[in-house]
């Protein structure tokens, strides 16, 4: 099982569930982690061998006027993660390789892993899984855009031409499209299809998300807010602030704070938190959330049926942001505003009665879609690659 791209606890959270099925099954797991260090709480109990795995560490560049690297399509996240270069990707693909000699894999299970689905193909069943940013549709001649008014870092050509480039060096199998990257053995993408960023393309069924689903909960009876947040964000400190300053009671958990941030946050009315807090406890609590607009949080609290502040840091988390704001159930802070605008925001949303109506809404739509398979299918599609290896063997 392989991680190599993205930040924060989310790509773990989806692979422990089924490394532990896998495991209880019988079978061997081995584990290759982009991040080995930030995870290890969460793996502590786990009796797999964790790899720290090969992953793409060079910044991706700045554009033209100096601004953060923003992807027209995902093949500008395929060019800034190693696939700009045929010697660079060369060189990632044979650090997977290494891997395999050692592991000697049956099938590969890939989390947001482009390399190792690359290095995997052709010589090992791969099963892919994650949410619907991460797994693109396979059987698209190019990928359609994610956002307007951006120009690529890179022709979607010259990727490919990449692509095929190494994989001719390794005398390995030449996908035909840039997408058919991703056309493996069995492909799960898990979310709900309003967070779908190819809703509008994908033909394949879309799994249900791979966490537990949580059931409505009765919105609470005065406005609290609940905030997970990261420390190392871009503007965090003004959003800490107008949160401290906005007067709405609310708690906190914020991700590897420094003791000088922790000891002004200690100063507040806020309510801080020096471990991640089970979500279902502390959405039965609070009337809106405010975080990064990552998957599994949002996902937790549509079925929950809180709106959402959000602080998008990357395409992915904005894109939801715009799911959120299309579904009428939240709203992003964008990194240019001011403190003062964050605060009225804050204050505002804590009383926006209609984005509370409509979340409840979402929340029962999502409950009427009946219980969801979870896991199943992915431990059923891996037992089936192995079975079959077995029989050729």
């Amino acid at each position: 099982m392989g991680w190599e791209n993205g930040g924060g606890f989310g790509h773990v959270a989806q692979m422990r569930p089924i490394a532990r099925a896998l495991t209880e099954r019988g079978h061997q797991v081995v584990m290759s982690l982009r991040d080995v260090v930030e995870t290890a709480p969460m793996l502590k109990e786990e009796r797999y061998p964790i790899f720290q795995g090969p992953h793409w560490s060079r910044p991706a560049p700045n554009n033209s006027r100096g601004r953060p690297f923003s992807a027209a399509t995902y093949s500008d996240i395929l060019a800034v993660s190693g696939f700009a270069n045929a010697n660079d990707l060369a060189a990632m693909v044979r650090a997977w390789d290494a891997i395999f000699e050692i592991v000697r894999p049956d099938i590969v299970l890939s989390e947001y892993a482009p390399i190792l689905v690359l290095a995997a193909r052709g010589r090992f069943p791969t099963v892919l899984f994650g949410n619907g940013f991460v797994t693109p549709p396979a059987d698209l001649p190019v990928y359609p855009p994610l956002q307007s008014n951006i120009e690529p870092i890179m022709a979607q050509e010259q990727v490919l031409a990449v692509v095929k480039e190494v994989q001719r060096q390794r005398r390995a199998p030449v996908p035909e499209t840039l997408p058919g990257i991703f056309a493996c053995e069995r492909r799960f993408p898990c979310t709900f299809p309003e967070l779908d960023p190819y809703r509008g393309v994908r033909r394949e069924t879309l799994l249900p998300p791979l966490s537990d689903r949580l059931s409505p909960l009765p919105p609470p009876s005065s406005p609290r807010f609940f905030a997970y947040l990261a420390a190392d964000a871009p503007g965090i400190t003004t959003v800490l602030s107008a949160l401290a300053k906005s007067g709405v009671p609310g708690g906190l958990f914020l991700r590897s704070p420094s003791q000088r941030l922790k000891e002004a946050l200690s100063k507040t009315a806020i309510t801080f938190y020096d471990e991640p807090q089970p979500l279902p406890e502390v959405l039965r609590e609070a009337s809106f959330v405010i975080h990064h607009a990552s998957l599994g949080t949002t996902e937790a609290c549509l079925s929950a049926g809180r709106p959402q502040l959000v602080v998008p840091r990357d395409l992915e988390k904005a894109l939801i942001a715009n799911s959120l704001r299309a579904l009428g159930v939240g709203f992003a802070i964008r990194r240019e505003m001011k403190e003062d605008a964050i605060i009225e925001t804050i204050r505002r949303f804590s009383n926006d009665n209609p984005s509370r109506e409509r979340a409840t809404a979402v929340a029962a739509e999502i409950a009427a879609r009946g219980p969801s398979p979870g896991i199943g299918p992915i431990i059923a599609a891996c037992e089936e690659l192995l079975a079959a290896k077995r029989a050729v063997i």
